[in-house]
């Protein structure tokens, strides 16, 4: 869990975690996964295997969409500025202005492609994704 730098994502991968050793249950979720060229919609898995006494985490490709690539989430974008900007690890959106907005429009509505140098991204969670995977790992 130190590798979760953000709380709020580390609370509810604790929740799923338990909703997974908990007796016969599992935790299933859908979220997404995009590189700058491609939007991957993808599906998590979360069992506790007893035998083992391990949690199993699968992931499953639902869907593909290409994109024009987006070099905000380009990890290997070389000119970044000290501007950090949130952005959901579950469903990429990014936080504008009090608001979620999907990483396309939230480069346009920034001006981010006139800059010199793209933000720094910081991985968090949406107010969406909180309550859809909160209610998940609640489940008993």
């Amino acid at each position: 869990m130190e590798q979760i730098a953000d709380p709020e994502t580390r609370h509810i991968y604790k929740l799923l975690i338990g909703r997974a050793r908990g007796e016969g249950h599992e935790a299933r979720f859908t979220y997404r996964c995009d590189s700058p060229d491609c939007r991957r919609f993808m599906e998590m898995r979360i069992h506790y295997v007893r035998a083992l006494d391990q949690v199993e985490f699968r992931s499953r490709v639902l869907r593909l969409e290409r994109r024009e690539p987006v070099d905000l989430i380009d990890p290997a974008y070389a000119s970044r500025s000290s501007e950090i900007l949130r952005i959901c690890g579950w469903c990429k959106a990014v936080s504008v202005d009090q608001a979620w907005i999907a990483a396309e429009k939230a480069v346009e509505q920034l001006g981010l492609l006139a800059e010199q140098a793209l933000p720094r991204i910081s991985h968090g969670i949406c107010p969406d994704c909180k309550e859809r995977l909160t209610s998940i790992g609640a489940q008993t």
